[in-house]
């Protein structure tokens, strides 16, 4: 997962830290995130998966060559 995240570009990094800060200060304070704020679900992007599938194939692929099927 961590090279997941490396990959990602700088702006979305920043967003998700800001996230993932927010909802801690809103835990902290025992608060909730306003209704009008939340992400609607077709906004919802799904921005790991496909960074995943790149990695996922790497390693994949890096272990086929390490450990050849037979030997």
């Amino acid at each position: 997962m961590t090279e997941v995240l490396n990959r990602l570009p700088q702006e979305t990094k920043d967003k998700r830290e800001f996230r993932y800060k927010r909802a801690f200060q809103l835990s902290l304070q025992k608060n909730y995130l306003e209704k009008e704020e939340w992400t609607k679900p077709e906004e919802d992007k799904l921005y790991l998966r496909h960074i995943l599938a790149e990695v996922r194939a790497e390693q994949d692929e890096r272990a086929a060559f390490d450990f050849p099927e037979g030997k």
